[in-house]
């Protein structure tokens, strides 16, 4: 690994576990980024697929089997969950988001993602797992941007429900801008007796 090169298995990618919405919905929120970024002219700041994220991290390539394994243990243990988004949000003075009215549901999910945080940790990085789940609109406003749109977004309406099914892993390699899929993993609601492999696994 002379000159900073990595060999391949030790090269460090970035990893999302998200819930995607089903089609109609990620297509309608979709549509309100593309307004958002045509009207407010914020085409980098609405950036991103309309994925509800729940956990970011890094880690090494070899470590990615791990992850999916565990990942394929705790959505099994998992039921679908039924998820309302109700109206906008922002943190000022950089954000819009749509709402997550259903928030202890997914709670609960980041709660069991938090039993595999030792295999998403590279080089000292902790894991970041969502405190406030919500869908981005806009992010990295500026303010005159975050002020102006955060005027007309207060007084709007978006209400939606769905039923999320399973978890998505995404990975973005060294050096490239997009997330790709990795694998998913249905909420199945079955017991899972191997608890032991998240400790010694």
């Amino acid at each position: 690994m002379e000159g900073g090169v990595k060999l391949p298995g030790y090269a460090e990618n970035e990893y999302l576990v998200v819930i995607r919405p089903n089609d109609d919905l990620y297509e309608r929120i979709m549509a309100e980024k593309n307004s958002f970024t045509e009207k407010y002219n914020a085409a980098a700041c609405t950036f991103g697929k309309p994925y509800l994220t729940l956990v970011r991290f890094n880690q090494v390539q070899m470590g990615e089997e791990r992850i999916i394994r565990q990942l394929r243990g705790i959505a099994t243990g998992c039921a679908p969950i039924k998820l309302e988004l109700r109206n906008f949000g922002s943190y000022p003075t950089h954000s819009i988001f749509i709402n997550l009215a259903s928030k202890k549901q997914v709670m609960g999910v980041v709660r069991e993602l938090r039993g595999a945080q030792r295999l998403m940790k590279a080089q000292g990085q902790t894991p970041h797992f969502i405190t406030e789940p919500h869908f981005v609109i806009a992010r990295k406003l500026n303010h005159e941007q975050y002020e102006t749109a955060w005027r007309e977004y207060a007084q709007q309406s978006f209400d939606a429900r769905f039923m999320a099914e399973k978890l998505v892993l995404l990975k973005r390699k060294p050096g490239l801008s997009s997330f790709l899929p990795v694998a998913d993993f249905d909420f199945m609601d079955k017991p899972v007796q191997a608890k032991q492999g998240a400790l010694f696994g």
